[in-house]
């Protein structure tokens, strides 16, 4: 279980790194489009663009992935308080579920008013809103992972 939570942690912080260098780092680069493909719609008004060159998965995947790294970060050289709430023993099973709900919540909300046609949030906060979401992610699949949550 360490080792897949060590490789799960290294490919949370590398995948948002991927996706921010791959407009200008070549053949790996591509690789990252490759791979965005697979997972994301990468429609073009959905997405950031840097330097002209639009990045490999739309501006709310690219928030669901930073938000992972931060979580993945912060449980690697955080403060103690802080590597607590990722490292955390005491995530049961129910309150796993409350903090993936309760963090998904602005997403599902940006998504379901812009397909109800009600309002369409900018790609910046479409990006903002979905951080929690990555983070919950990373934080419970770490936890179980590494045998702390079954």
């Amino acid at each position: 279980m360490r080792i897949a939570r060590s490789f799960f942690v290294a490919a949370a912080i590398s995948w948002p790194l991927a996706i921010l260098l791959a407009p200008h780092a070549g053949e790996w680069g591509a690789l990252a489009y490759l791979l965005g493909s697979l997972i994301c719609h990468q429609n073009p008004e959905r997405s950031f663009h840097m330097a002209g060159v639009q990045l490999p998965v739309c501006a709310r995947c690219t928030g669901v992935y930073l938000g992972a790294g931060l979580a993945a970060i912060g449980g690697l050289v955080g403060a103690p308080e802080f590597r607590g709430v990722i490292r955390t023993k005491q995530l049961t099973s129910t309150r796993a579920r409350t903090f993936l709900i309760v963090a998904a919540l602005p997403t599902v909300i940006t998504a379901a008013t812009n397909a109800l046609g009600w309002w369409d949030a900018s790609n910046t906060l479409r990006a903002a809103l979905a951080v929690p979401l990555g983070f919950a992610a990373c934080v419970v699949v770490a936890a179980v992972l590494a045998g702390e949550l079954w």
